[in-house]
């Protein structure tokens, strides 16, 4: 399962990539991100250490889903600008995971029209799309039920 894992996440050069049982932590965390205490909890268990892009996509998801709980206006612009564009350069180095996709996606989605974050998200609806075609969430259903609701739901996809 590891190398699989390793095929389907590539990531940077020595970054290692996370085990699945912590991206089923990262995932149980991320449905339940829906309130503030889960946003926290979400928050709380993703891995700050990793410079893998998967890892890092979690952490800049988990903050970004933060952000609108907590902070006065001003630093929850600055605080959203840079997680953002974090988690856009994880995209950047590895496009072709559904599950950072997914991440941008529902990021984008929720974003407010104001932050003007939201172009580019038709792009990550299809590659989620792709995945949930191909099997990329086949060993985790109850996730893969979770993406494809959201995606049914997200009202900037096709």
């Amino acid at each position: 399962m590891a190398l699989i894992g390793a095929l389907l996440m590539p990531g940077e050069a020595g970054a290692q990539a996370p085990d699945s049982a912590e991206v089923s932590v990262w995932r149980e965390a991320l449905r339940n991100a829906d309130t503030e205490q889960g946003s926290e909890a979400y928050l709380d268990v993703v891995d700050r250490d990793s410079d893998h892009p998967l890892a890092v996509a979690f952490r800049a998801s988990a903050e970004l889903i933060s952000v609108g709980y907590k902070g006065n206006p001003f630093s929850k612009l600055r605080r959203f600008r840079a997680w953002s564009k974090e988690l856009d350069r994880q995209v950047e180095a590895d496009s072709l995971n559904p599950e950072i996709r997914f991440l941008r996606m529902t990021v984008k989605d929720q974003a407010p029209r104001i932050l003007a974050y939201r172009s580019g998200v038709v792009s990550d609806c299809v590659a989620v799309r792709r995945g949930l075609e191909q099997g990329y969430w086949r060993s985790d259903p109850v996730h893969r039920r979770f993406v494809q609701s959201v995606l049914e739901a997200t009202q900037s996809c096709p």
